[in-house]
């Protein structure tokens, strides 16, 4: 069986317009599977180059040969330089030369060879154009229909795009879902990832960006960058928070995001199962960004500890449950909003505990200042409220007290620099004494004192000690001033991808 040129040239042309290719691929797909079929006729290790010419469609077949001086081991990948130069007479050694084989016999039997190979090369390219399209598409909002539903909870859905899959696994779903095989199913691409060639795609409807993508759809402000979406937190199929703001002050972005009579919000809230989704308004103030992250709650006051990374926000009693939430979920949402850990404290719990800090800093200055405690507290009252801040003051800010003069101020600052320094020197001996890295006192530079003893205590010497040791084993040592949950994962899984 034989083929001419011109029905070979027919029949690429053919395949490329129901393909969807252009004819340059179609032809180096097919000459890849004759060659393919060559090795198979003339052993699978020899070198097999196929050329089709473009403007005939005759078809060449050469083996691939590498000069050498001698071809003593019969490498039939090798020719010698003698027998190479009746080939190509101005070789030398070390080049690559072809030799031209007789025409391969198109019989039925090879002819399927080539058809199975041209079908694989086809594969292949489908495969490479999937992964190609969806890999650009991770961050997209995507549509389709479940095609099966897995023992595990987990379902295939068939994406609208070619015949792509996209695999939903059961935690990526909302409690609620309930997928049955023909339902349409809306889903974000949070990842892709080539499986023996295929583009696997990986959806989510738990991942915050879902619900930015809904929102961008339902809200126009937010489609055309008026409005930004700055922060998301959710307890999936539960609740959410969505942080807004306009650089605009005439446009309301919460308003914009909630719409009228809350349609908007009410809208992506449906295609969430029901998921109640707080909206407000994003500040660059923290202070105020957590008094709007807690609402509907009505926050007094706020204090940042900026060393823990810690939010106090205190209000009155009948304001505790809704600051809180059922669980501790709306004070979780808040907190993971702004990124900050939010303690929420009633307004006689913050009078009791700053009671009890002037009382004990009241106690530090007496007996280690050898100071009055009216004197003590006096300090304490106009914000000098520890030795460092004592020992780093000046003259002129001490004696601005009213009572005091220079003389006074002079003294209590040489006294509080003397103790200071003390306290330093036996802090270095400490360190020095245990081999503390100094990287790990960097890392944990906002653990107080006391804890960061019982850490090293504890075997907590090196960043790579840091990275060993649990949440719960961390938490155990550091009591004083304790960090929140997410800053200790934080910082031990810094430790863990550090470079030792």
């Amino acid at each position: 069986m034989s083929i001419s040129g011109e029905e070979l040239l027919h029949v690429v042309e053919s395949v490329a317009k129901d393909k969807g290719l252009s004819k340059d691929i179609v032809l180096q797909m097919l000459e890849n599977a004759v060659a393919a079929a060559g090795s198979k006729k003339y052993g699978k290790f020899h070198k097999i180059q196929v050329r089709i010419n473009k403007k005939d469609g005759v078809l060449s077949i050469y083996r691939v040969l590498t000069v050498v001086d001698t071809n003593k081991d019969d490498d039939i990948t090798q020719i010698s330089f003698e027998d190479a130069r009746v080939i190509k007479p101005d070789c030398v050694i070390g080049d690559v030369i072809e030799e031209k084989l007789p025409p391969l016999d198109l019989s039925c039997e090879f002819a399927e060879i080539v058809k199975r190979a041209i079908s694989q090369e086809f594969v292949t390219a489908e495969k490479e154009r999937e992964y190609d399209a969806f890999h650009d598409r991770v961050g997209d909002m995507i549509s389709g229909v479940v095609k099966s539903v897995e023992r595990n909870g987990g379902v295939m859905v068939g994406l609208a795009a070619g015949n792509a899959e996209g695999w939903l696994a059961r935690k990526q779903m909302l409690p609620v879902d309930n997928f049955k095989i023909g339902d349409r199913v809306k889903a974000y691409i949070y990842k892709v990832e080539r499986r023996d060639g295929w583009a696997q795609i990986f959806l989510s409807r738990t991942d915050e960006q879902m619900l930015a993508k809904l929102f961008a759809l339902e809200v126009p402000e937010i489609y055309d960058d008026i409005v930004q979406i700055k922060a998301i937190a959710r307890d999936p199929g539960s609740k959410a928070k969505i942080a807004v703001y306009c650089s605009d002050d005439s446009i309301d972005a919460v308003r914009c995001c909630v719409g009228s009579r809350g349609a908007r919000v009410q809208a992506v809230s449906h295609e969430m199962n029901g998921e109640k989704i707080d909206v407000v308004k994003w500040s660059s103030d923290l202070a105020q960004f957590v008094v709007n992250a807690l609402s509907p709650a009505v926050v007094e006051k706020v204090v940042i500890h900026q060393s823990q990374h810690v939010v106090e926000t205190i209000l009155q009693e009948d304001q505790l449950s809704l600051a809180i939430g059922r669980k501790g979920q709306n004070v979780g949402l808040a907190s993971h909003l702004v990124g900050w850990e939010i303690r929420i404290v009633t307004a006689d719990d913050a009078s009791a505990k700053r009671l009890a800090e002037f009382q004990s800093v009241t106690s530090i200055f007496k007996d280690v200042l050898d100071i009055d405690e009216v004197l003590a507290q006096l300090l304490i009252s106009e914000g000098f409220d520890s030795l460092s801040a004592l020992a780093n003051a000046t003259v002129e800010q001490v004696a601005g007290i009213e009572g005091l003069n220079s003389e006074i101020a002079e003294e209590v600052i040489t006294r509080a620099v003397s103790v200071h320094k003390k306290e330093q020197i036996a802090k270095a001996e400490f360190l020095q004494s245990h081999g503390v890295d100094d990287e790990l006192c960097n890392l944990l530079s906002m653990v107080c004192w006391e804890d960061f003893v019982r850490l090293v205590e504890y075997g907590i010497k090196t960043v790579e000690d840091l990275g060993a040791i649990t949440d719960k084993e961390f938490q155990s040592c550091v009591i004083n001033k304790p960090l929140d949950k997410r800053k200790v994962r934080e910082l031990i899984s810094h430790a863990k991808n550090t470079d030792h």
